[in-house]
Formats: C-alpha cells, structure tokens, sequence
C-alpha cells in the first residue's frame, strides 16, 4: 500500500537509497545458506555445485570436488535435479537512524553435469528504532503460496496466519552488518543461524535470558529461546549458566533441553557439571530414552495388572485432550512417491513413534505441547522419521529417524512438508475463528 504516515514517507524514501545486494553478499549467501550436494551412483559421482562429473570415492557420506574445491555431501541416488527454495539470507544495516533488517529469499536449481541456476530476491525489510513500532516494507504473500510476488510496499506489521510473513526465519545472517549502539552493547552478532531475527533485536532488549546466551556465544540455544522453546530455557537457566562458566558449547539445543528433562526423571543433580557439560550428552540421552520406555513398560504391565479401568480411563482421557486440541489436523497426508507423512492422531500413535525410533517424543509427552504439531514420515510404509512443525513460526523445529539422527531420506522429508505448511495454516484457521467466537461471548458474559 501508499505510505501514508509521516513516518511511513520517511521511511519509503529512505528505502530507495538501499543498494541491491551485491555480488559478494550473494556469493556469501550460496555457500552458507544452501546445501551443497554430490549425487552419486555406481560408477560415478556429480557435483551439484559446478556440474562436474568424476569416479570420486565409491563409500563414505563426504568428498571435496576437485574442480571447485566445494566440500559436498552426498547422496546415493539416480536422480538428475535437485532444487533448493526458500533459503533467506538477512542482511543487517543501519540507515537514518533506523536499524534495517533486510531480507533476501535464494533460490537454487541444479542438474547433474550443469551449473546451477541462482537467483537472489529481496522480500522484506523491517525498519524500527528500539522502544519502538515496526514498519515493513516487503512483498506480498498469499496463504498456500511457497514465495513473494509483488513490488516492495510498505505492508501491515501484524502476524498473520491468513496472509503473508513478514517476520522470516534466517537462514544466515551476511558477516558485514552495521546496527544501533544498543544492539551492539547487547552482544548481536552475525554468527546466529536459523533465527528469527527481528524477535532477537527485540529480545535482546528486554530480555536477559537472550543477551547472556549471545554473549556467550550459546547460538543453538538462543534459537530455541527464540523460537518455541522459550519457557523450557527458562525452566534450566540455571544449568545454562554451569555449562557456561565451564565453557561448555551446546550444538544441539533440543536434543540437550530434552536430555536434561530425562535427566530430571532420573532423579538427577541438574546443578553438576558431570551432567550438564558431559559431551556425550547426545548418546546419554538416547539410552535414557531406552531406560525412560523400559520403566514405562513395566508400569504399563504394573497398573494393567493392579487398575486396568483406571489405565483406561487415563488413556482415554490423553487422548481426547490431545484430538480435542489438535483434531483440526488430522486427516493431513502428505505423500511423493514411496514417501508418505501424517499428523500423529492418537497418543497411541506417538509411544509407537517413540517405540520405533528410540526417541522422547513419547517419554517427554510432545502430545501434550500446545505451540507444535508432530507429524510421521514413513518410506514405503517403514517409520522413518519424526517431524515436530512450531505452530507460532509455522517452520520445521526437528526431524529425526533413529536414535535422533536424520535419515538418508532426511531433506526429501523436510522439503515436502515446507511445501505443504500452507495447509497446515489453513487448518489453524476455523480454530483461530472459534477463539475470537469464544472470547468475544466471554466479553459479553
């Protein structure tokens, strides 16, 4: 829409004086917020990267291309395309007093023994001074569209479940960044990944938790502070704090949130070092997952034997709380070939998903999150993995297979259900509706 504000017209007219990005800025948006892929077959191996084609090793997950030196995962496969959309790359800067968050979407599309087709796109800014409102500027995005379209406007600032997103999730953040004096006393940084960004700017002004975590450069779990995960932060701050003063880095902020809460089951001192900061923490919590299903069996078979009704009545109880919230989703299916994924629809469903792949999504009672949705991707019918989708940023907070790792099936899996996310929003709709019915009658009462 036309400015129309005072503020929307400075703003405008200060947009204009943004240079496009340059080529050095998308260079370093390629390498950092895209996978670089090599797909091999029986005789030889192709790099997505550049297009070459060589004997390369005949085993292993990881090879380095000879002509651009790129080192490239890889995959066994007779596919000959590979795409990669809605990659953002964010590019921070400063102009008339304004901090600029300015995000770019990359798209990627690559054929064996051809160089790929790039191509970067500017889709949002947001302008704010602190202790201030936004104001975006961005293009639109219709519900069940995947992209932006349209010229760069000034749009409204609300969150939308029904129309565009205006408030992206970053990829990578571009290492030559200019912000506010205040954002820089607060330890922001380029090194953050997969973030919401504006939600951090605004965090780490009002928000202890945040700043200390960047300052002490505990980046994955920022992101789960940021994101859905805030309150569970909060409730371990205090091991937070004892896995810093001992300089101990969490690479993987959900499966340590998790193995801390098993810990706790335990019965163990969430206060010492030897199990906050153990660096296994990865292969601990796996078997705690094992040791947490063996106990639950045994009281399963326990109060089957003692109390049948009452495990009944229990059971039934789960899971009418766990349809009545989440109900809406059920009957979402999702399938590509032998790949098919489905909305968990029972809290049966989710002890069998833990069952099969040796994870927590049973033990630690996901079934019972109000901000995420668990979905299961099987091949061929086999349980592969397990998707968990933030119902408040409407992205992909994890999927795993066995033992918590991903599957060879891993990006097949996540790009089919980023594909199919606007249905998933349009699920929440009716139920948005039925809130607003709901509070306005409690109004009136």
């Amino acid at each position: 829409m036309k400015p129309r504000t005072k503020l929307d017209h400075e703003i405008y007219a200060l947009s204009q004086k943004l240079p496009d990005i340059n080529q050095a800025q998308e260079k370093w948006g390629y390498k950092n917020c895209l996978r670089h892929v090599a797909y091999r077959t029986k005789s030889k191996v192709f790099c997505l990267d550049c297009g070459n084609i060589w004997d390369g090793p005949r085993t292993g997950e990881k090879c380095k291309c000879p002509t651009c030196g790129t080192t490239l995962t890889i995959e066994d496969t007779k596919k000959k395309k590979f795409s990669q959309t809605s990659q953002k790359l964010a590019i921070v800067d400063v102009l008339g007093g304004f901090q600029v968050l300015r995000h770019f979407e990359i798209w990627s599309h690559h054929r064996v023994g051809e160089k790929p087709t790039q191509y970067t796109f500017e889709i949002v800014q947001q302008w704010f001074k602190p202790e201030t409102d936004v104001t975006i500027i961005g293009r639109v995005q219709f519900m069940g569209n995947q992209s932006y379209s349209g010229d760069m406007e000034i749009r409204g600032g609300g969150r939308s479940y029904r129309g565009a997103d205006y408030y992206p999730w970053s990829t990578a953040v571009y290492p030559k960044f200019n912000c506010l004096p205040i954002y820089k006393r607060n330890g922001f940084t380029s090194k953050v990944r997969d973030i919401g960004l504006f939600d951090l700017f605004k965090n780490l002004l009002h928000d202890s938790i945040s700043e200390t975590l960047i300052k002490a450069k505990q980046y994955d779990l920022l992101s789960c502070r940021i994101g859905n995960r805030s309150h569970e932060v909060r409730e371990v701050w205090s091991s937070i704090k004892i896995a810093i003063r001992n300089n101990f880095k969490i690479d993987d902020g959900i499966t340590w949130l998790d193995y801390l809460k098993l810990l706790k089951k335990d019965g163990k001192d969430l206060q010492s070092p030897k199990y906050v900061c153990a660096k296994n923490y990865k292969q601990i919590h796996n078997k705690y997952v094992q040791k947490q299903q063996e106990i639950r069996r045994i009281q399963d078979e326990i109060r089957n034997a003692e109390d049948a009704e009452k495990q009944r009545i229990k059971a039934e109880m789960d899971s009418s709380t766990y349809i009545k919230d989440k109900g809406i989703f059920f009957g979402i299916r999702l399938s590509y070939g032998s790949l098919s994924i489905k909305v968990l629809e029972s809290v049966k469903e989710f002890f069998e998903e833990g069952k099969a792949h040796g994870h927590c999504v049973f033990t630690n009672n996901y079934f019972s999150k109000t901000d995420s949705l668990v979905l299961s991707a099987k091949v061929d019918g086999v349980p592969t993995e397990t998707v968990e989708v933030s119902l408040k940023y409407f992205r992909i907070l994890q999927s795993r297979g066995l033992d918590n790792k991903p599957t060879k099936h891993h990006q097949s899996i996540v790009d089919l259900v980023n594909k199919n996310m606007y249905r998933i929003k349009r699920a929440m709709k009716p139920m948005k509706a039925r809130k607003v019915v709901q509070d306005k009658v409690g109004a009136v009462a």
